[in-house]
């Protein structure tokens, strides 16, 4: 089974300013563990409760007809999602599962409005997550649709420098284990296309690999590198 990611960050939105985690979210619904891998959502599946991400990670996914997996979102900890469906009655476009040992908040649908109605602190943060996830949407299909696998590959590593890395020895170190072919499927193109250009960006001098790890040498001129293909686009 190939799973393809077609995440793009929204790049005029700090996602970690979406929601505030000084919130006592744990006043609102029952913590819930699940282990890791593990699908709690299935696609068309009525949706119940809405889910705040206390620790671990989740990711909404699809497996079309040719068995192919597709991901479109990753929910990390301080993120809520399931709202908007909770909110309108409507079913889950996609599946939910846990990519590591996860802990969540879980949020029946009269608690949630209950809270939005009296609580205009809390219904601004709801408010703020579904129109950052929003705006995400449409800029990602934007990029999908506008650019080259060049500049998407850039902008992968962009977004996980910006969301997972950490300053290391004058670069920037990518916190998470990282694949070629990680890359392939997060992006939706083929693994022997990302060897070729992830080399290209290494004899740039724009990233290095150690390991399973990934360093972006510059972040600046990793932008500027993208902005030239931008242009060419």
């Amino acid at each position: 089974m190939n799973t393809a990611y077609t995440i793009f960050e929204c790049k005029h939105t700090d996602k970690s300013k979406t929601s505030d985690a000084s919130y006592p979210w744990e006043k609102l619904g029952e913590i819930i563990f699940f282990p890791e891998n593990h699908t709690f959502i299935e696609v068309d599946q009525l949706v119940e409760y809405c889910y705040y991400v206390k620790k671990g990670r989740v990711v909404s996914y699809h497996i079309f007809p040719n068995g192919e997996e597709r991901i479109f979102e990753l929910h990390d900890a301080g993120e809520l999602f399931l709202e908007n469906s909770l909110l309108f009655a409507a079913r889950s476009p996609v599946s939910y599962k846990t990519t590591c040992a996860t802990e969540l908040i879980r949020i029946n649908k009269c608690r949630i409005k209950r809270e939005i109605k009296e609580n205009p602190v809390f219904a601004l943060s709801v408010i703020n997550q579904t129109s950052y996830k929003y705006q995400s949407s449409m800029e990602r299909l934007k990029n999908t649709t506008t650019q080259n696998v060049h500049w998407k590959i850039c902008d992968f590593f962009l977004a996980f420098a910006k969301k997972y890395g950490i300053p290391y020895k004058g670069k920037i170190l990518i916190q998470e284990k990282i694949s070629q072919q990680f890359i392939s499927n997060y992006i939706g193109i083929n693994r022997i296309t990302v060897v070729r250009i992830v080399k290209e960006l290494k004899n740039e001098g724009l990233v290095e690999k150690l390991g399973r790890f990934y360093y972006i040498c510059d972040v600046d001129s990793l932008k500027q590198y993208q902005q030239m293909i931008d242009k060419n686009v």
